[in-house]
């Protein structure tokens, strides 16, 4: 008998296939952990120069990515597939172009500038909004941990995969292997990411409420306790008298916008996917095999695999934070990430010596893979329940556009930092310092405001 509350054979589709876009997509975009080796020696570019075309990168990644949000909110709700598939066919074409590069500008404009926006446009809260609005409420959660979670299966796979055929046969002949997979993936991706019908409670059914032309908001006082009793009574009703009806699509936007960052729990989200940022794909997935070399590591192969254990832990939390975010508390769910984050960068300020350098790293690589993706199951459900199914895409979207500002950031400071200094040691204590900040801030989030529908109270355990 079919289980109103369970994931149907179509949505699981959808989430496979979101699965082997994430994977192809972002594990791609990691191989510049192989390439800013590699592009060192053929163009003759020094560490920074290389960590500025990675920030560039992140910079039109982040540019692209709400505008992406946007356009599956607005203009392509329920046909998700088409704009993912335009955007896997550009990603094709700038794997294509990437293998024909034979000029430094042209791997500014090709790797820097037009792979930014393809990334920007296959990114998470593309994937999230395909998912979020295919399966009930009570599973989105271990949803998106499953579907997003393609990201480290692809880095785990492409890049000790890249290093090795790179070795081999050269990385444009790796570049146009990708750019064939790119268009194998678009045919799947236009057939079996179409929306199905769920007859059980999905996310559409917490859109804000309009009752006699006003929306119905929940919120919670500041003070909120474990105890239930107490928490019902500091719960408040607001009532805000907006027109609804009468405003334009692009008021409504704007409007929602405004009332995101109105909320200072948001503000809170956007430091942390900043810190996010820099202390992950900023820092670490650019120069992380760089760090190893650095450090004594002779065998670039054996820094790709420490990369891809990374990776594989990674994936596996993603899953696990996903169904942990059913349950627990939100707020300090992310505070503990990036809490164990913060004491993984402490592991590599160890006073070790050369020959142990090797073991350090491959201690370090499950470790911090626990608490890398790990942040997004948490962050979507946050954003879903400040404003609505309807802003999910957007909403994640301009945290993801932080995000890559940071990524930026990490990725150049950490390029000029050993440039400057011949070593990361500066750059591992900004990361660790950022660690604990963003930990500290997300435990300051004792409560948040709903839309109608949602979580009343955030105790250790969140009611659903």
């Amino acid at each position: 008998m079919y289980n109103e509350n369970s994931i149907s054979l179509r949505a699981w589709f959808i989430i496979l296939t979101i699965f082997a876009v994430d994977a192809l997509s972002l594990g791609a975009r990691s191989l510049f952990l192989v390439m800013i080796l590699q592009w060192e020696t053929d163009l003759n570019w020094n560490r920074e120069n290389l960590g500025g075309l990675i920030a560039v990168v992140h910079i039109f990644n982040g540019l692209f990515t709400p505008i992406a949000g946007h356009l599956i909110d607005k203009y392509f709700k329920g046909k998700e597939e088409i704009i993912m598939s335009l955007a896997l066919f550009y990603l094709a074409l700038c794997f294509l172009c990437t293998a024909l590069l034979t000029a430094a500008w042209q791997v500014w404009f090709v790797y820097g500038f037009m792979s930014g926006i393809a990334y920007g446009l296959l990114n998470l809260n593309t994937f999230s909004v395909a998912i979020i609005r295919s399966v009930p409420v009570s599973k989105i959660g271990i949803a998106v941990g499953i579907g997003t979670s393609g990201s480290t299966a692809g880095q785990l796979a492409l890049v000790p995969l890249f290093a090795y055929l790179n070795r081999i046969y050269g990385w444009r002949q790796c570049y146009f292997a990708l750019a064939v997979c790119a268009f194998m993936l678009i045919i799947p991706t236009l057939v079996f990411i179409k929306q199905p019908s769920v007859s059980g409670t999905t996310n559409i059914d917490l859109e804000i409420e309009i009752t006699e032309k006003k929306t119905v908001i929940i919120t919670n006082d500041i003070t909120c306790d474990f105890d239930n009793d107490n928490n019902s009574n500091n719960n408040q009703v607001v009532v805000i008298d907006d027109d609804i009806q009468k405003e334009s699509e692009n008021e409504k936007m704007i409007n929602s916008i405004i009332s995101l960052f109105r909320i200072p729990q948001y503000w809170i989200l956007i430091f942390a996917f900043v810190a996010c940022g820099v202390t992950t794909t900023g820092f670490i997935e650019t120069h992380f095999i760089a760090l190893q070399i650095q450090r004594g590591e002779n065998n670039e192969s054996i820094a790709a695999l420490a990369f891809s254990i990374l990776s594989a832990t990674n994936g596996l939390s993603m899953i696990i934070t996903g169904y942990l975010v059913d349950i627990y508390n939100r707020h300090y769910l992310l505070s503990g990430i990036f809490l164990f984050r913060g004491l993984c960068y402490l592991l590599l300020l160890l006073p070790i010596s050369f020959r142990d350098n090797r073991i350090i790293f491959f201690i370090f690589a499950p470790l911090f893979g626990l608490v890398d993706y790990s942040v997004v199951p948490p962050i979507v459900s946050l954003v879903k329940s400040f404003g609505g199914d309807s802003l999910v895409g957007l909403g994640v979207g301009i945290l993801l556009l932080f995000h890559s500002f940071g990524a930026a950031a990490g990725s150049s400071i950490g390029g000029y930092i050993f440039y400057s200094t011949g070593n990361y040691s500066i750059a591992l204590y900004l990361c660790l310092s950022l660690c604990f900040a963003a930990s500290i801030a997300c435990a300051s989030m004792s409560c948040s405001t709903f839309v109608q529908g949602e979580r009343k109270y955030e105790g250790l355990m969140n009611p659903v």
